[in-house]
Protein backbone atom coordinates (compact mmCIF):
# COMPACT_ATOMS: atom_id res chain seq x y z
CA UNK A 1 0.00 0.00 0.00
CA UNK A 2 2.72 2.38 0.79
CA UNK A 3 4.58 1.98 -2.06
CA UNK A 4 1.91 2.18 -4.65
CA UNK A 5 0.33 5.07 -2.85
CA UNK A 6 3.80 6.70 -2.90
CA UNK A 7 4.49 5.93 -6.95
CA UNK A 8 0.99 7.97 -7.40
CA UNK A 9 2.03 10.75 -5.25
CA UNK A 10 5.39 10.60 -7.64
CA UNK A 11 3.62 10.61 -10.34
CA UNK A 12 1.40 13.68 -9.32
CA UNK A 13 4.77 15.79 -8.48
CA UNK A 14 4.28 15.47 -5.28
CA UNK A 15 6.21 14.10 -1.78
CA UNK A 16 5.99 9.87 -1.86
CA UNK A 17 5.84 9.94 2.03
CA UNK A 18 2.91 12.08 2.45
CA UNK A 19 -0.46 11.77 1.71
CA UNK A 20 -2.71 15.21 1.47
CA UNK A 21 -1.85 17.65 3.67
CA UNK A 22 0.35 15.92 6.72
CA UNK A 23 -1.03 12.20 6.27
CA UNK A 24 2.70 9.78 7.11
CA UNK A 25 2.47 6.95 4.81
CA UNK A 26 5.24 4.92 7.10
CA UNK A 27 2.56 5.36 10.51
CA UNK A 28 0.14 2.22 9.99
CA UNK A 29 3.64 0.77 9.46
CA UNK A 30 4.91 1.68 12.36
CA UNK A 31 2.24 1.04 14.96
CA UNK A 32 2.49 -2.62 13.42
CA UNK A 33 6.10 -2.96 13.99
CA UNK A 34 5.62 -1.47 17.65
CA UNK A 35 3.04 -4.18 18.37
CA UNK A 36 5.54 -6.87 16.95
CA UNK A 37 8.24 -5.53 19.89
CA UNK A 38 5.35 -4.85 22.56
CA UNK A 39 3.13 -7.90 22.55
CA UNK A 40 6.32 -10.57 23.49
CA UNK A 41 7.39 -8.33 26.41
CA UNK A 42 3.33 -8.12 27.48
CA UNK A 43 3.04 -11.71 27.12
CA UNK A 44 6.29 -12.44 29.40
CA UNK A 45 5.31 -10.13 32.08
CA UNK A 46 2.25 -12.03 32.36
CA UNK A 47 3.92 -15.35 32.39
CA UNK A 48 6.20 -13.52 34.75
CA UNK A 49 3.49 -12.46 37.31
CA UNK A 50 1.24 -15.61 36.95
CA UNK A 51 -2.11 -13.46 36.57
CA UNK A 52 -5.19 -14.65 36.59
CA UNK A 53 -6.48 -13.40 33.50
CA UNK A 54 -3.74 -13.02 31.39
CA UNK A 55 -4.55 -14.29 28.60
CA UNK A 56 -7.72 -11.73 28.52
CA UNK A 57 -4.79 -9.35 29.47
CA UNK A 58 -2.78 -9.95 26.22
CA UNK A 59 -6.44 -10.21 24.12
CA UNK A 60 -6.84 -6.11 25.40
CA UNK A 61 -3.66 -5.55 24.62
CA UNK A 62 -4.00 -7.18 20.99
CA UNK A 63 -7.15 -5.33 20.50
CA UNK A 64 -5.31 -1.58 21.89
CA UNK A 65 -2.90 -2.14 18.88
CA UNK A 66 -5.55 -2.90 16.63
CA UNK A 67 -7.47 0.24 17.88
CA UNK A 68 -3.93 2.50 17.40
CA UNK A 69 -3.54 0.76 13.72
CA UNK A 70 -6.96 1.99 12.77
CA UNK A 71 -6.53 5.42 14.46
CA UNK A 72 -2.94 5.36 12.21
CA UNK A 73 -4.79 4.22 8.54
CA UNK A 74 -7.93 6.78 9.12
CA UNK A 75 -5.46 10.02 9.57
CA UNK A 76 -2.75 8.44 7.17
CA UNK A 77 -5.91 7.99 4.67
CA UNK A 78 -7.67 11.23 5.92
CA UNK A 79 -3.98 13.13 5.03
CA UNK A 80 -4.14 14.18 8.45
CA UNK A 81 -0.78 14.61 10.86
CA UNK A 82 -1.08 11.63 13.59
CA UNK A 83 -2.37 13.86 16.18
CA UNK A 84 -4.22 16.18 14.08
CA UNK A 85 -7.27 14.35 15.23
CA UNK A 86 -10.89 14.50 14.65
CA UNK A 87 -13.55 12.59 18.16
CA UNK A 88 -13.92 9.07 16.05
CA UNK A 89 -9.37 8.85 15.97
CA UNK A 90 -8.64 10.67 19.44
CA UNK A 91 -11.27 7.93 20.86
CA UNK A 92 -8.85 5.24 18.95
CA UNK A 93 -5.95 6.39 20.34
CA UNK A 94 -6.93 7.04 23.89
CA UNK A 95 -8.98 3.64 23.82
CA UNK A 96 -5.67 2.05 22.06
CA UNK A 97 -3.31 3.24 24.53
CA UNK A 98 -5.22 2.58 27.86
CA UNK A 99 -5.75 -1.34 26.06
CA UNK A 100 -1.65 -1.56 25.74
CA UNK A 101 -0.73 -0.07 29.16
CA UNK A 102 -3.41 -1.79 31.03
CA UNK A 103 -1.46 -5.14 30.84
CA UNK A 104 1.29 -3.70 32.04
CA UNK A 105 -0.64 -1.95 35.03
CA UNK A 106 -2.00 -5.55 36.33
CA UNK A 107 1.24 -6.82 35.99
CA UNK A 108 3.17 -3.90 38.09
CA UNK A 109 0.26 -3.71 40.47
CA UNK A 110 0.29 -7.63 41.18
CA UNK A 111 4.05 -8.01 41.41
CA UNK A 112 4.08 -5.41 43.95
CA UNK A 113 1.11 -6.60 45.63
CA UNK A 114 3.11 -9.76 46.02
CA UNK A 115 6.31 -7.86 47.17
CA UNK A 116 4.38 -6.43 50.15
CA UNK A 117 2.79 -9.54 51.19
CA UNK A 118 6.19 -10.80 51.43
CA UNK A 119 7.48 -8.32 53.31
CA UNK A 120 4.70 -8.43 55.50
CA UNK A 121 4.84 -12.15 56.26
CA UNK A 122 8.33 -11.85 56.89
CA UNK A 123 8.42 -9.00 59.47
CA UNK A 124 5.88 -11.38 60.90
CA UNK A 125 7.85 -14.69 61.09
CA UNK A 126 10.98 -12.59 62.63
CA UNK A 127 9.07 -10.78 65.04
Amino acid sequence: MITVIGEQQLEMGRSPEILGRSGVLKYPHGIVLHALQTLPAVAWMMSQTKLQHALTLIRIAVSGHALLLAHAVRQTLQGRARFDTDLVSMIWLISGTFCILLPVFASIATSMTLWFSDRAKDRILHS
